[in-house]
């Protein structure tokens, strides 16, 4: 369904499949991915931080909290994320380090 498109429908097959499977954290990981694609950012870092307690941190988890929290208006937690992602990206992503700090010029404070 993720691939499809179909994401309210990925979204809720996600929810179940972590709901059967509390340890599965690659079902966390795609929970995560559906739920920002829908715009439904809180869930998406929950899902985020739920995959992140059975399976290492990987660059585009800290990308798409930072995201989340970008478009919540959270830009603390949106910056600091942001920062982890660009830590470890290693050039890696350039299209989202290029966003990453372009969005960390307008959400963070001018330093004097």
């Amino acid at each position: 369904m993720l691939k499809q498109r179909k994401l309210p429908e990925a979204e809720k097959e996600f929810l179940a499949v972590v709901k059967l499977r509390p340890d599965f954290g690659a079902a966390y990981g795609d929970l995560a991915a559906a739920a920002e694609a829908n715009n439904d950012y809180e869930l998406a870092i929950r899902a985020a931080d739920a995959r992140a307690r059975f399976l290492p941190e990987i660059p585009m988890s800290f990308f798409m909290r930072a995201s989340a929290y970008d478009h919540l208006r959270d830009y603390k937690n949106a910056a600091a994320n942001y920062h982890r992602f660009l830590e470890v990206a290693d050039g890696k992503f350039p299209d989202q380090e290029w966003q990453a700090r372009h969005r960390l010029i307008a959400i963070e404070p001018k330093k004097k």
